[in-house]
């Protein structure tokens, strides 16, 4: 409801402007015709009512195939303007948006797809002159470029006609006064803003003025512009537009012309290349050309003198005009006063006599990308646009002076509308006031709610914090407990085969034990009866010491006997004592051979018993430990293997 509202009020809105457009524009061309202004009179021609121009057979083929290209690009309803220099130009309409553009083409492809080098480099310029110099009313106005199969397009803003086509349709091919003096501070002005941009026309002639739908005059067909330098402020390239408007310095090239002569005679130096003095000129000859009959050629062969004003005293401005005509078109370019004095002059004749503070401009603004003629259609289906600028237009109208009435009588009942729509309005505005209080109190309840929502949002999510930490830490338990049962598995298990090896080794260790009891009883017994040797050996070796102590207290009692008796008997007795002795001696000696042979055989046993009772390394385990002998096999009693060993 309220988006339906805010159209209507729009659409009443765009009404209103309309209609005062129209009406501003309707009291407008009354002033020029009250002031006999000179003007196109197809004001409000749809482009299906227009009659075309008639296409020179030459560019038919042209033609029909830049309207084919055309239709590709969303344009009909397709009217012929005219050939140029550089191209061609026809009249469409924009179908999605009903905007009507005059449309130029240049052609820059051959049908075999050759490039036409010129050609496309002469469109190039234009265009870029074009978007340079644009922003003025009284200038030719560049939207947009499209680039066909075979023509490169420049759209333009459209207008009415050329001036030449206002003048050729008088009967003495001249305009008023004040016709001439409207259209001269028109392209006095467009010359001011292209200038201000830093270029020259470089063809200014009637054909390339036209007058828009506001009755203003247009500088248009920027094919031959130039730009100017910023050393000297001359044009970059020569003069080559038409020489029947051109300054007489832009001349000097030609060889009918006496302009280098007269040059040199008064002694001026000029320079050849076009300058904004140089188009001063230019403008000071189309105003005389616009007011006084002349024959072409003495103009462009005698610009090196005065003027013929005949006539001009009949003229209410007659001195203003001959002031400004005389000084645009001085032979020494330094003597000329600028476009601007000119201007000053032109603006306050049109000031004083149409009592305006404004330009004669009656256009609507469309800030909206449109939204406005989107509106202006809904109310009338057929109208169409003319686009000035990027964004205002002036709307073509069929039967506009019933279409206002129309408008006037419908407005009212729109306003009644809107009227009642701003009542029922202001009930709901207040309706929505209370609503908009009972809110502001559900949203501070709710707000309440949020913060206590928020609240225990937070304790779920620090409990979701600690239940995720728990749940952590219970699964690293877990993880624990699976590595403890684990652990415990491979301990049981360990258990288990100790418990076999204990079982094992205890069996082992009571052997063992038995071993080494009777290991003990028998060095025990070995003990003995070393002891018992050893007593023995001491027995014997008493037994002989005794013994030779006996033999020889008797070998000395014998000796002592010998002593006393003579010498035969003591050789004899010596020589039986001898004997007797040697007999001992042996008898001794062999005694004593047998009880070291015992003694030996002794220690031997008992190296032997040592030997046994020695530790041993096992080669499996590699502890030392005392062997045990087990149905003849040597067992390592640590690791309970039957083994060979090595001494410790």
């Amino acid at each position: 409801m309220e988006y339906i509202d805010q159209n209507l009020f729009k659409l009443v809105e765009v009404k209103q402007k309309l209609v005062k457009h129209i009406k501003g524009r309707e009291k407008l061309r009354e002033q020029l015709k009250d002031k006999s202004v000179q003007m196109h009179d197809n004001q409000q021609s749809l482009i299906s009512n227009m009659k075309e121009n008639d296409i020179p057979n030459n560019i038919t083929s042209n033609i029909d195939k830049m309207i084919k290209e055309l239709k590709q690009y969303g344009f009909d309803d397709f009217k012929f303007l005219g050939k140029g220099q550089q191209g061609n130009v026809l009249l469409a309409k924009e179908q999605k948006t009903n905007r009507r553009y005059a449309i130029k083409g240049f052609l820059i492809k051959h049908d075999n797809g050759e490039i036409i080098e010129d050609h496309l480099k002469s469109a190039n310029k234009e265009i870029e002159m074009l978007q340079q110099c644009k922003g003025s009313p009284f200038v030719v106005n560049i939207f947009r470029q499209i680039d066909g199969q075979y023509f490169k397009y420049l759209i333009l803003n459209e207008c009415q006609g050329s001036l030449n086509q206002i003048l050729d349709k008088q009967s003495n091919k001249l305009l008023n006064e004040i016709t001439a003096i409207k259209y001269s501070k028109d392209i006095a002005e467009g010359l001011l803003h292209i200038h201000s941009k830093k270029c020259v026309a470089n063809d200014l002639k009637m054909d390339n003025i036209l007058i828009d739908y506001n009755g203003n005059a247009v500088i248009c067909d920027f094919g031959l512009a130039d730009q100017l330098t910023k050393t000297n402020g001359f044009s970059i390239n020569e003069y080559k537009g038409n020489y029947q408007y051109c300054a007489p310095e832009c001349c000097l090239d030609s060889e009918i012309y006496e302009y280098p002569k007269e040059y040199q005679k008064q002694q001026i130096l000029i320079e050849t290349n076009p300058t904004p003095k140089s188009e001063a000129f230019s403008l000071g000859y189309i105003i005389y050309y616009m007011i006084h009959q002349s024959e072409a050629y003495k103009a462009v062969l005698n610009k090196h003198k005065s003027l013929d004003f005949k006539g001009f005293e009949n003229f209410i401005y007659n001195r203003q005009l001959q002031y400004i005509i005389k000084k645009l078109t001085k032979f020494d370019p330094n003597k000329r006063i600028e476009i601007k004095d000119a201007l000053i002059i032109l603006k306050g004749i049109i000031s004083h006599e149409f009592k305006l503070d404004q330009k004669f401009i009656k256009t609507m603004v469309d800030d909206d990308q449109g939204v406005t003629q989107q509106y202006i259609r809904q109310i009338k289906k057929d109208i169409e646009f003319i686009q000035c600028s990027e964004n205002t237009f002036y709307p073509i109208i069929q039967n506009e002076k019933e279409f206002v009435q129309a408008l006037d009588s419908y407005v009212p009942m729109l306003q009644k509308q809107i009227k009642d729509l701003t009542k029922k309005t202001e009930e709901l505005q207040n309706q929505n006031l209370i609503l908009e209080q009972e809110k502001n109190q559900l949203l501070n309840q709710l707000d309440q709610q949020n913060i206590f929502y928020n609240n225990r949002q937070q304790d779920f999510q620090n409990l979701e914090e600690k239940k995720n930490q728990l749940q952590k830490k219970l699964d690293q338990l877990t993880l624990q407990n699976d590595t403890m049962q684990q652990y415990c598995q491979n301990l049981e298990q360990e258990k288990n085969l100790l418990q076999q090896q204990l079982v094992q080794q205890t069996g082992m260790y009571r052997i063992q034990e038995q071993f080494y009891l009777n290991l003990e009883q028998k060095n025990n017994e070995l003990q003995k009866q070393v002891e018992n040797y050893i007593k023995q050996i001491h027995n014997k070796e008493y037994f002989f010491k005794n013994q030779l102590s006996h033999e020889k207290e008797l070998y000395e009692a014998e000796i002592n006997k010998l002593k006393n008796m003579d010498l035969e008997n003591q050789l004899g007795y010596k020589q039986g004592i001898n004997q007797t002795y040697q007999s001992n001696k042996a008898r001794q000696s062999e005694n004593i051979s047998n009880v070291q042979q015992q003694q030996k055989k002794l220690e031997q046993k008992i190296s032997k018993l040592k030997q046994q009772n020695k530790l041993q390394i096992c080669s499996t385990c590699n502890i030392n430990e005392r062997d045990i002998f087990i149905n003849d096999y040597q067992i390592c009693s640590h690791c309970l293997r039957k083994q060979f060993f090595k001494l410790a």
